[in-house]
């Protein structure tokens, strides 16, 4: 979805805030090349409760950047600092913007300035709202309760409490109720899909929650005290009584089209205080399939004996037999194997937790992932047998955030992982696996750190860094002086060391939307330190782009890779239309 900074202007040039028509005004605001509205999986705009200001996050040359615009201006203005911004919300007076970035959630005025860091989340994270007292309340993952911190920044306390031994797996999407002490959120479960999640309301003088209907997401409600919610692309509403804790009529469809996904419960929508109605015409997005394709290094093509599925996070076991992956994706994944010659499947984990990211053990006796459990309320690292016959053993106790596997250590004694920190986004840990696990520290800075991969000889560790503020590779020792060196150049991450240790392979995004770039780097070793050579294109292909997570492994004896292909490539995502509406609460009314 485009929004040209130029190009727009013509057509909100024609929304300054003048005497207003009560009639409803339609605007559509065409697609330009300049920059794409990033639409998948997240709501990436917001309109400011007076209708004045719409913030919106948007990918121009592959960085994506927070940009605002006044109503009646004919320029968005970039707000340095938000690179990678997701889920921007206003505050109550329209002057400051939330957002998601680096694993934090930060706010940035919106005539610029240096954006302040609020509390961390994880990636995963599902939108924020901003309250009238100043406090800010935010789904810090996919897997979470609601928190709440205050816009000063501080220590982020659980909002809302889903309970132990329920069916609860998330609360999210959180709206202030105009005028009331009252936040509404859509409570997910394991059991159902969005399409049947529940809109709940939380009062905040009473404690109580009160579920306002089942059978939708995304809830909000209008200043005239009228709930709406999406369900499969259409958006309904219903009359809600005096005290906001129960609908008087019959939910009614107001907005057909609208684009939604199913895998999240997420919808292109935002409305102001004001009446003004700001959407993405589109499809209603579903959980990405996709088929594993064997790329080599000459550019042929080969199928996989796998038929398509929800795949994300491959990776080939080390005696590239068989394949790891997280299977499911849209509410909850579960840890599969492929065998490959005889395409066998597998399913090692698969309560009702998510279980995610696999990593094999060297021997590939065992595979270790992150998921939920009664004992561990925040997804921690568990291992189990890679034949699936025994029962996981939980590794690690995660406190703050969830505990994601990287790596496992050649002699087996170890595994890398990453996990959000309260001041750094992602760092990098170690858990020595034993009765009593013992976690140390591994690389923390300021900057993000993640996707660790070991040597073969266990001394130096490849990762993901963005301490130049792009995300780069890097290798360094584990132990001792670092001798760290920068190994990609313009860009790349999830590394990996060739048998010998003496190269690193990383993918790199192309210059084509959906298309990636094998890279490798050479190294020589003098007096224990490596150096590296310049990077060298190896292949480039097709690629699920929509995953944020691994989405090739490179099968090192036969001079290949394996790769996440959309298994349909007519599902590739339209870019939709922006549709803004002024007066549209008149228009609700006559519905």
């Amino acid at each position: 979805m485009s929004l040209g900074a130029g190009a727009t202007g013509a057509v909100l040039t024609s929304l300054c805030p003048a005497p207003l028509d009560p009639v409803p005004m339609r605007f559509q605001i065409e697609m330009m090349p300049e920059g794409e509205l990033r639409t998948y999986a997240r709501p990436d705009f917001a309109v400011s409760p007076d209708g004045v200001r719409i913030a919106f996050a948007v990918e121009v040359d592959d960085e994506v950047m927070l940009y605002v615009r006044d109503v009646g201006s004919d320029n968005a203005r970039q707000l340095s600092g938000t690179r990678d911004a997701r889920h921007p919300f206003f505050s109550p007076d329209g002057e400051w913007i939330g957002f998601f970035t680096d694993n934090h959630l930060k706010k940035v005025s919106v005539h610029g300035g240096t954006p302040i860091a609020l509390a961390p989340v994880s990636s995963s994270h599902r939108g924020g709202t901003w309250l009238e007292d100043g406090t800010i309340v935010f789904a810090p993952s996919m897997t979470s309760d609601l928190h709440a911190v205050p816009d000063s920044g501080g220590t982020p306390e659980e909002f809302t409490d889903r309970g132990s031994g329920v069916s609860e797996r998330s609360h999210r999407w959180p709206s202030a109720v105009p005028g009331r002490r009252q936040v509404v959120f859509t409570s997910e479960t394991y059991e159902q899909d969005f399409s049947e999640s529940a809109i709940e309301m939380l009062d905040l003088d009473t404690g109580l929650r009160h579920v306002l209907h089942t059978g939708g997401s995304y809830g909000l409600v209008t200043p005239g005290n009228v709930l709406l919610y999406v369900r499969d692309g259409t958006m309904f509403a219903s009359a809600l009584d005096s005290s906001g804790t129960s609908m008087t009529e019959p939910p009614r469809p107001v907005l057909y089209d609208l684009h939604s996904s199913r895998a999240n419960g997420g919808a292109q929508i935002a409305v102001s205080d004001t009446g003004m109605l700001v959407y993405v015409e589109g499809s209603v997005l579903e959980s990405e399939s996709s088929r594993p394709v064997w790329i080599g290094f000459d550019g042929s093509t080969e199928p996989v004996n796998i038929e398509p599925d929800v795949f994300d996070m491959v990776r080939l076991s080390p005696d590239g037999t068989r394949v790891a992956f997280a299977r499911g994706g849209q509410f909850k994944s579960d840890i599969v194997v492929y065998e490959l010659a005889r395409g066998i499947v597998t399913v090692v984990a698969g309560s009702e937790a998510d279980e995610i990211a696999p990593v094999w053990s060297p021997d590939g006796r065992h595979i270790a992932y992150c998921a939920e459990s009664d004992e561990a309320a925040i997804p921690s690292i568990f291992m189990i047998d890679s034949d699936g016959e025994s029962a996981p053993t939980r590794i690690t106790s995660a406190t703050l955030a969830s505990h994601y596997p990287n790596a496992w250590s050649p002699d087996g004694s170890t595994i890398l992982f990453s996990q959000n920190t309260e001041n750094n986004g992602l760092d990098i840990f170690s858990v020595l696996i034993d009765d009593e696990p013992v976690i140390e520290t591994v690389l923390s800075t300021p900057a993000l750190e993640a996707a660790a991969s070991f040597r073969p000889d266990g001394e130096w560790i490849a990762y993901l860094s963005r301490t130049t503020g792009e995300r780069e590779v890097y290798i360094r020792r584990l132990e001792g002086a670092s001798n760290r060196r920068q190994i990609s150049i313009g860009g790349g991450r999830w590394p990996e060391w060739s048998p010998d240790g003496m190269s690193v392979f990383y993918s790199a995004d192309s210059d084509d939307d959906g298309t990636e770039i094998l890279m490798r780097v050479d190294l020589t070793e003098e007096g224990g330190a490596l150096s590296p050579s310049n990077p060298v294109e190896v292949v480039q292909y097709d690629v699920l782009r929509n995953s944020v997570f691994r989405r090739h492994a490179v099968d090192f004896p036969n001079d290949r890779v394996m790769v996440l292909q959309r298994a349909d490539p007519k599902s590739e995502q339209q870019r939709e239309r922006v549709h803004v509406v002024l007066n549209w609460f008149d228009q609700l009314e006559e519905h």
